[in-house]
């Protein structure tokens, strides 16, 4: 199965890579490569997971913000 993105979203993610690439290029393929991985499994499983509208507020706010913790 294939992805694309829109022009703007391609656009926020040039900029992106593009900013983490002036400090750390290798960084910056990983997102790439990590990206890919992360829309090729949506790509292909399109109904996996929990849908963000099926939470609660409080449900939605705790994911998250663990989200963001692990990935401090």
């Amino acid at each position: 199965m294939t992805y694309t993105f829109t022009a703007e979203a391609r656009q926020d993610l040039d900029e992106i890579i593009d900013f983490i690439a002036r400090n750390n290029p290798a960084a910056a393929i990983s997102f790439v490569a990590e990206i890919d991985r992360k829309c090729e499994t949506l790509a292909n499983f399109p109904n996996m997971g929990k849908s963000f509208d099926t939470l609660s507020s409080k449900e939605t706010e705790i994911l998250l913000t663990e989200k963001a913790l692990t990935k401090a």
